[in-house]
């Protein structure tokens, strides 16, 4: 069950980094008047940074699976 929380986290993870990139672009364009391009700039590290983060995690799950399921086939032999 915590691998099912985990991922959904990892979820809510990237789209809160998707939904801070653009509140602070549009802060950033507000105050530098380079509308819409920093909003733009910033979903688009904030998506790469979310998926990054999102892989990592998945990945540490995989891994994470595989050494359980090989302690089991052990502890049955």
């Amino acid at each position: 069950m915590t691998g099912g929380k985990q991922v959904a986290g990892a979820g809510f993870q990237f789209a809160a980094m998707v939904v801070l990139a653009v509140l602070a672009g549009v802060w950033v364009d507000g105050k530098l008047g380079t509308s819409p391009w920093l909003v733009i700039v910033l979903v688009l590290l904030g998506a790469a940074i979310g998926f990054y983060s999102l892989y990592r995690n998945l990945m540490k799950g995989q891994r994470l699976g595989d050494r359980r399921q090989h302690n089991e086939r052990r502890d049955g032999e």
